[in-house]
């Protein structure tokens, strides 16, 4: 989530021009990773701890020195508004390079509709083979679902409000947002199913087209993954 909010709010071509990642506690508690503010700040507090010392490592050729930086240098909460600091010693346009395959529309979505982009695209590489011989991948609901952090069936008393609008919202989200010729989004399911049966054996269908399948073209063959 953070990668994706940093690509909305610090970077431009690749290029970090702020350092600052900005959410409430309440966006937490909205896409559906905690229950309540209080668990949401005590979550977050608890992953940071952790991301902070995360860092990404590179030796150098000359001496085979290891160096390492850490991705995230500080983070606060003040009145429910969370920061998270970014480190701007990293070059990020090396981490951040996938996103150059993204729509650039990406960066203009709402969240949601931004992490299920990211996952169809992110998906789209190991389905290579099956897109240039019909231009056509799927993927499971359930799949997105865990991707999207919605509900799970067992956890909504009402899985069309909680999950299957959220998911059609932001399909259409990205419909409407993408050139059609380069990606298409539907949601597939035997018709008069009901919506758990959709969610439980659904599948969601990606039509491939212009610039995605250019990319799936450029790849060769020795490095596609295996469907």
């Amino acid at each position: 989530m953070l990668l994706i909010l940093m690509a909305k709010q610090c970077l431009e071509n690749g290029v970090l021009y702020d350092t600052k990642i900005k959410f409430t506690l309440k966006d937490l508690v909205s896409l559906g990773f905690y229950s309540s503010t209080h668990t949401a700040r005590v979550g977050f507090e608890h992953a940071m701890r952790i991301l902070l010392n995360i860092q990404i490592a590179w030796t150098t050729n000359k001496k085979k020195q290891t160096h390492g930086r850490v991705l995230f240098t500080a983070y606060d909460i003040e009145n429910s508004k969370c920061t998270v600091t970014v480190n701007s010693e990293i070059d990020w346009s090396y981490i951040v390079r996938f996103y150059t395959l993204l729509p650039n529309c990406f960066p203009s979505l709402p969240l949601k509709a931004a992490v299920l982009l990211y996952t169809v695209m992110y998906l789209l590489r190991q389905n290579i083979n099956t897109i240039l011989t019909s231009q056509v991948f799927s993927i499971r609901l359930s799949t997105i679902m865990i991707r999207l952090a919605l509900p799970s069936l067992l956890a909504t008393k009402n899985p069309k409000r909680d999950v299957l609008v959220p998911l059609q919202e932001a399909v259409s989200q990205i419909n409407a947002a993408v050139q059609e010729n380069d990606l298409r989004l539907e949601i597939s399911a035997p018709e008069g199913s009901k919506t758990t049966e959709i969610l439980d054996n659904g599948k969601m269908i990606i039509h491939v087209g212009g610039t995605p399948l250019e990319y799936c073209e450029s790849i060769p063959q020795r490095s596609r993954a295996k469907d």
